[in-house]
């Protein structure tokens, strides 16, 4: 199937591409920007830079927009509709090379609804790591502070997640007292064994 994707591109961005055409699964993004950490920061007593006292999540901006367009589809058969209005949305996940970097998608697994029209902007939490901490003293008390590793984070033209394009499935929720038995009924985490 030859899914149709409306694309806004503006300065920085272009055509997502997959990096293996055939073979990939997912299209790549790529950060038009450097990152923009939100958070709660100081200034850096000997440079001049930031010491972060909180890092809510660093976002990365993509200058793309795109909204996937619904298709009609035409079966025969007695078991189908005649039209069948198929919504598309788009999945992002994070790249199997995450695993570099001190980030995490923050809202893993991100949803591009079809009605969406802004910006794709990202926002990864970072994940401190103990080389990361800075203790400071002030007023005689210490103090705990962090900095951002840069090599383990994204820059300008990183390829910094992966997308995929999806079909909704729409259904009619029925409303009954009982589900009904089954072997697992009610068991739930670890019922299965290890």
């Amino acid at each position: 199937m030859n899914q149709k994707i409306n694309l806004l591109i503006k300065k920085g961005s272009s055509v997502p591409v997959m990096a293996h055409d055939g073979e990939d699964a997912c299209y790549d993004l790529i950060t038009v920007d450097e990152p923009v950490i939100l958070g709660q920061s100081i200034d850096r007593p000997l440079d001049g830079g930031k010491l972060w006292k909180s890092i809510d999540s660093i976002q990365y901006r993509t200058n793309l927009y795109c909204t996937p367009e619904s298709q009609t589809f035409s079966f025969k058969g007695e078991n189908y509709s005649p039209d069948i209005i198929n919504h598309f949305y788009i999945h992002i996940f994070p790249r199997s090379s995450i695993y570099k970097y001190n980030l995490l998608l923050a809202n893993s697994v991100p949803t591009i609804d079809r009605g969406y029209r802004g910006e794709i902007i990202l926002n990864y939490k970072y994940c401190y790591q103990p080389e990361d901490m800075v203790i400071l003293q002030e007023g005689g008390i210490n103090k705990i502070y962090f900095t951002v590793n840069e090599d383990k984070v994204f820059h300008t033209n990183d390829k910094i997640a992966q997308f995929n394009i999806y079909g909704t499935n729409y259904v009619n929720f029925v409303v009954v007292d009982d589900l009904g038995k089954s072997y697992r009924n009610s068991k739930g985490f670890g019922s299965s064994g290890n």
